[in-house]
């Protein structure tokens, strides 16, 4: 039988975790993209640091 024990329910706490710190990557991502947006508009020049 296949062990399903990785899709089991998790606490709410955890998920909501999980959740916050995917939606502050999505914001900053967003916010990276109008950046590097406006600096081409503007002839800025832009580099990503990772």
């Amino acid at each position: 039988m296949e062990d399903l024990g990785w899709s089991s329910y998790k606490k709410k706490r955890d998920a909501g975790s999980y959740l916050a710190f995917w939606r502050i990557q999505w914001f900053f991502s967003q916010v990276q993209s109008a950046v590097e947006l406006q600096c081409k508009i503007n002839g800025i020049k832009f580099k990503k640091v990772r």
